[in-house]
């Protein structure tokens, strides 16, 4: 590891020797700690943009994985207690009446799959097959 040599106050020298004590730790190894977390943390304000691409991604993936989810839930409930008189649809069949709810689902989150990086959204079948 490069040795490096700098200026310090007396002030920051004095604080940070109280941090070493109380980890019980070198005094070169807190001030190493502690340039990287500045560092670390100038990176995080200086590309604020990769912070919120990696963001949107988590948020996607969940939010992906909460649609399929509850479509999963829904299929269950629905073949359970289908009664063709009291659906919106009117279709014949709970697998009829499935097929219809995904296109419909599939349709209200077009434009959120087709922005969206999450390949699993992308390659899945859109429901046109009951």
């Amino acid at each position: 590891m490069p040795r490096i040599s700098i200026t310090l106050t007396d002030e920051i020298t004095k604080e940070l020797q109280q941090i070493a004590d109380e980890a019980e730790k070198p005094l070169s190894g807190i001030a190493s700690e502690m340039v990287e977390i500045g560092l670390r943390f100038h990176q995080v304000q200086n590309k604020p943009e990769d912070l919120m691409d990696q963001r949107r991604k988590d948020l996607a993936a969940k939010n992906s994985e909460n649609i399929l989810r509850i479509l999963a839930i829904t299929s269950e409930i629905l073949s359970c207690v289908y009664d063709k008189n009291a659906v919106k649809y009117r279709q014949e069949t709970a697998a009829e009446e499935l097929a219809v709810i995904k296109q419909k689902i599939w349709s209200y989150i077009g434009d959120f799959v087709s922005t969206n990086s999450d390949e699993h959204l992308k390659n899945h079948p859109k429901a046109d097959n009951p």
